[in-house]
């Protein structure tokens, strides 16, 4: 949910919304482990769960889909949240340069798909080829500073 979506439902009911959601996703990895740990007597992986749900030909299939599937949803998700705030971000960096007497960067020529596609293909391509996913340790705490 962003701010918009805060204005346009309300503070009460979107704060409500997010602690009903909060607690079916705690209510479905609490049944999830306590279902596994009484099948096998531990925690078992999600490829061992999806192989007995769905057997040992599809349960990979399946498990791979869904990955895939909220890989997506979630790379769509930070696509759109982080062009809106480079938008935001350049609105605020809107400054003259005294001597051309033309703003440094323009808001109103960039489209904010165009910013979109620029961050992705400067940004997160490259990220998301990295060899070892452990480089990332660096761009994640970079982030959290930037927030």
């Amino acid at each position: 949910m962003t701010l918009d979506s805060f204005v346009n439902v309300g503070l009460i009911p979107a704060v409500v919304l997010l602690l009903v959601v909060g607690l079916l996703a705690w209510y479905s990895t609490t049944l999830l482990v306590t279902t596994s740990t009484s099948v096998f007597g531990k925690p078992a992986s999600y490829s061992i769960l999806s192989a007995k749900a769905f057997g040992p030909r599809l349960g990979p299939i399946a498990l791979d889909i869904i990955i895939i599937l909220f890989s997506l949803g979630m790379l769509t998700s930070y696509v759109i949240v982080s062009g809106t705030s480079t938008m935001q971000l350049l609105a605020l960096v809107d400054v003259e340069l005294p001597f051309l007497c033309v703003p440094l960067v323009s808001v109103d020529l960039i489209a904010p798909s165009g910013v979109t596609a620029l961050l992705t293909a400067l940004i997160l391509v490259p990220l998301s080829s990295l060899r070892r996913i452990d480089h990332l340790k660096f761009t994640s705490a970079l982030s959290l500073a930037l927030i």
